[in-house]
């Protein structure tokens, strides 16, 4: 059987005549929606990666200018998580006490580099230890942009 070009082209026609459901546009929006988080959280997600290969690289020499690269690494990462991912969506909740959960997070990632800098200045700094403190500080990052 032959299919004539004129059928082909009736049946292009009536297929672009059907009109598109009203929930098409709000799937549109959630779809631009989402591509602007993931291309948003992209780079952060390349510098989560970036401090983690650091860390591996601070427990193997643990010296303090590898600490240093981390510390000015993790920093990088705080200023970009707090200023460029949590500029779209202001989302902050606050603990018990009212203060900032965000705020928090922060000092306590501070506190963990603190004490990671002082267990690298000193010489009896076990591995497992540090490699401890870098997994608490890898969560802490991953909580504060998540």
């Amino acid at each position: 059987m032959k299919i004539n070009k004129d059928i082909l082209n009736q049946i292009e026609k009536s297929q672009r005549q059907q009109p598109l459901p009203p929930s098409r546009s709000v799937d549109f929006q959630k779809l631009v929606q989402t591509q602007a988080d993931k291309l948003r959280s992209f780079p952060l997600e390349q510098q989560l990666e970036e401090i983690k290969k650091q860390g591996d690289k601070l427990i193997r020499y643990r010296t303090l200018r590898e600490m240093a690269k981390y510390k000015r690494m993790v920093k990088s990462f705080i200023k970009d998580a707090t200023s460029k991912g949590l500029d779209l969506s202001h989302h902050h909740s606050f603990n018990i006490e009212g203060t900032n959960r965000q705020l928090h997070i922060v000092k306590t990632i501070d506190e963990k580099l603190m004490e990671m800098t002082e267990q690298i200045t000193n010489d009896g700094a076990r591995s497992i230890d540090l490699l401890g403190l870098i997994g608490e500080i890898k969560g802490l990052l991953i909580n504060l942009y998540s």
